[in-house]
C-alpha cells in the first residue's frame, strides 16, 4: 500500500488517503507557475481524475514507485525505472518509494496538489534510509550508501557518470571538504564554474584529472574519516593513481578502504551528497568489492616534502613528468589584495595526453606557451605579507630583477618531473630529476 500526500492551502489541513497498486490509478493535474503538478490520485476515475497513469500487470509486480518532484510538489510518477538522466536536471529530483511487501501507498495532499507519496510498509520505507533521499537521477535499485564521515542522513544525492566513453576528465571541488564531483565531457563546457556561489568559489579549490585516450577508472578508494582529511582516490586502467584531497602520510590507524570498482563495460553512476555542508556520503550502484584485508593501493609520493612552516592550511599535491611536453597553459585567479597569480598549469603533450599541475580551471586559462623544443621554462615565485608562497608568472627565459620580495625564479627542465604543492591561494613548486 502507498500513501500520497497532497498540499492544501495554508488554511486547510493536510489530507491523506490510500491507494492500492493492485488496481488502476487515475490522476488529476493542475498547473502552477507553468508546470503541471499531480493534484490528486484515485483508484477509480471521475470527472477530474480522467488520466490513467497505471494499470497493474499480474505478470510484472511493482516493487518501487519513482516520484519526480521539485520544491513545489510531484510532477511525474513512474512505476518502472525511468530512462536514466545521466547528469540530472537542475532543481528536479527523484524519490523512490519501496514496496517490499505491500501493495498500498498513502498520498498526502493539501487540496491543491500531491505533496508526497509514501509506502505504508515501514520496513520498506526505511530500507537503507533511502525513503527520505532525493536523487538527481533515478537509480534502478537502492545504491550502496557509504558514509565518508559521521553526519546526519543525506537529504539529496547528486550524481556523476564514471567511465562513460565521452568523459575526458574528472573535477573535484573543495571548500575544506569535498563539495562536488563532476565528470567532464568537453573543454568548452564551463557551466560547472558558473553554478557555484561566489562566497564558496572564492574560498574553493578545484582538482582536475584529465584522462588518457581509452583510460577508465578501475577502483575508487576512501582515505580518512575526519572531514578535513577525507580524500577520494581514483586508480585507472593505465595504472595511474590520483588523490582528490589534501596530502597525508598514511599511518597504521588511517582509514583506507576500497569503496567501489566501477563497471568497465558500461558507465557507472556514482551518487554524492549535495548540501551546504559538503559531501559526507556517497552511494554506488555496483556490488560491494570483495578483496583480501592485505589488498591496498600505492599512493603517489613527493620526492621533496613541503616546508611545514610555510602556511597552516591544507596542502594538496600533484606531480607530472614533462618528457614529451608540447605546450603549457597557465591558469590564473585573483589573489585577495594582490594581482592575478598563477595557481596551476595545464600540460599538453605531443602524443595527445594532458596533465595538470596545481589547480586548473578551464575558464581561467591564459595564453598557451609553446615549450616543445626548449630545454626549460621558468616560474617567477614570491611570498605575500604572511609569507605564503605563490607563482607570479611563467616564461621561456629568466624574468630578470623584480621589485617584489622575497622573489625567486625556478627553472623547470622539460626532461624532468615536477612536484607542485598548492592550497587555496598558494603554490610551491619543486623540480626533480626523474630518470624512470
Amino acid at each position: 500500500m502507498i500513501v500520497a500526500h497532497t498540499w492544501r492551502r495554508v488554511s486547510m489541513p493536510s489530507e491523506k488517503s490510500r491507494l492500492t497498486i493492485s488496481s488502476n490509478i487515475w490522476a488529476c493535474f493542475m498547473k502552477l507557475e507553468g508546470v503541471a503538478y499531480i493534484s490528486s490520485l484515485r483508484n477509480s476515475p471521475d470527472d477530474r481524475h480522467n488520466l490513467l497513469i497505471f494499470a497493474p500487470d499480474p505478470a510484472s509486480p511493482i516493487k518501487k514507485i519513482y516520484l519526480g518532484e521539485d520544491y513545489l510538489g510531484v510532477i511525474k510518477t513512474s512505476f518502472r525505472p525511468p530512462e536514466s538522466c545521466r547528469q540530472g536536471q537542475p532543481d528536479f529530483w527523484w524519490r523512490m518509494v519501496s514496496l517490499e511487501s505491500s501493495t498500498t501507498v498513502v498520498r498526502d495532499t493539501n487540496s491543491l496538489k500531491v505533496r508526497r507519496i509514501v509506502s505504508d510498509d515501514k520496513a520498506a520505507a526505511d530500507n537503507n534510509g533511502s525513503a527520505s533521499i532525493l536523487w538527481a537521477a533515478p537509480p534502478p535499485r537502492i545504491p550502496r550508501l557509504i558514509q565518508l564521515e559521521k553526519s546526519h542522513p543525506s537529504a539529496r544525492m547528486a550524481t556523476f557518470v564514471c567511465n562513460d566513453p565521452g568523459v575526458i576528465a574528472y573535477w573535484v571541488h573543495f571548500n575544506l571538504r569535498i563539495t562536488s564531483i563532476h565528470a567532464h565531457t568537453s573543454e568548452e563546457d564551463l557551466a560547472m564554474f558558473k553554478s557555484r556561489p561566489a562566497s564558496i568559489e572564492h574560498r574553493g579549490l578545484w582538482q582536475y584529472f584529465p584522462l588518457h585516450s581509452g583510460e577508465k577508472i578501475t577502483e575508487i578508494w576512501v582515505r580518512g574519516s575526519q572531514w578535513l582529511r577525507v580524500a577520494l582516490i581514483f586508480k585507472t586502467s593505465h595504472d595511474r593513481v590520483v588523490v582528490f584531497g589534501q596530502h597525508e602520510t598514511i599511518k597504521p590507524k588511517t582509514r583506507l578502504f576500497l569503496m567501489d570498482r566501477p563497471y568497465q563495460e558500461k558507465p557507472s553512476r556514482i551518487f554524492f551528497e549535495e548540501s551546504n555542508s559538503g559531501v559526507r556520503a556517497i552511494a554506488n550502484e555496483t556490488p560491494r568489492p570483495r578483496v583480501s584485508p592485505e589488498y591496498t593501493v600505492d599512493l603517489p609520493q613527493p620526492t621533496r616534502n613541503l616546508v611545514k612552516s610555510t602556511a597552516p592550511v591544507p596542502w594538496y599535491y600533484w606531480t607530472a613528468c614533462l618528457r614529451g611536453i608540447k605546450e603549457i597553459v597557465p591558469s590564473q585567479r585573483c589573489k585577495s589584495g594582490w594581482r592575478k597569480v598563477i595557481f596551476g598549469l595545464l600540460l599538453r603533450y605531443y602524443d595527445g595526453r594532458r596533465a595538470c599541475l596545481g589547480q586548473v580551471r578551464l575558464d581561467s586559462l591564459m595564453t598557451t606557451l609553446e615549450v616543445g623544443g626548449h630545454p626549460s621554462f621558468w616560474l617567477e615565485t614570491c611570498e605575500d605579507n604572511a609569507r605564503f608562497p605563490f607563482v607570479m608568472d611563467v616564461g621561456l627565459s629568466s624574468g630578470g630583477p623584480c621589485n617584489l620580495h622575497p622573489y625567486s625564479e625556478v627553472e623547470i627542465r622539460t626532461d624532468d618531473s615536477v612536484d607542485w604543492w598548492f592550497s587555496y591561494h598558494h603554490s610551491r613548486v619543486y623540480p626533480r630529476e626523474d630518470k624512470s
